[in-house]
């Protein structure tokens, strides 16, 4: 191992931007979600070091399902339920296989298609999107609920 080794890679800057903003962006939503469950299960953060993102989109749904206030209930649901579809994209993302396109460019593809930046960047769209309706949730009603 060398230092630098990494920059043998022959990977656009660009790209590893929009790959590396993509990647925080699902940072942030995860943690929104994570402090979601939070304000519906205390002390939930002490459970969270060794779950996937998709045990604890599961957790958040489940935890969205038992909320007793309907209204509350009703404002929680599509956002848990998008992000756990959103963990299924990001797992598309990051779980693909570095390939070279017919171009030369070294690219993510996954079940024969490739991440280009543009979809990349619509993925980090998505995952702010959610990350956004999550953090209200999370500042707003679920910050005194019960």
């Amino acid at each position: 191992m060398a230092k630098d080794d990494r920059l043998r890679v022959p990977l656009d800057p660009k790209y590893a931007e929009v790959l590396g903003l993509a990647t925080y962006c699902f940072a942030r939503l995860e943690w929104d979600a994570v402090y979601c469950c939070e304000g519906m299960q205390k002390n939930y953060l002490r459970s969270v070091r060794n779950k996937t993102a998709g045990q604890i989109a599961d957790d958040f749904v489940r935890l969205v399902s038992a909320l007793s206030d309907q209204q509350l209930k009703a404002r929680c649901e599509a956002p848990a339920n998008e992000f756990k579809r959103l963990v299924g994209a990001r797992n598309a993302l990051i779980h693909s296989n570095p390939a070279t396109e017919p171009g030369g460019n070294q690219r993510l593809v996954r079940d024969g298609s490739f991440w280009t930046p543009e979809l990349i960047d619509e993925a980090a769209d998505e995952f702010t999107a959610c990350s956004l309706l999550l953090n209200e949730l999370h500042h707003g009603p679920l910050k005194s609920y019960p």
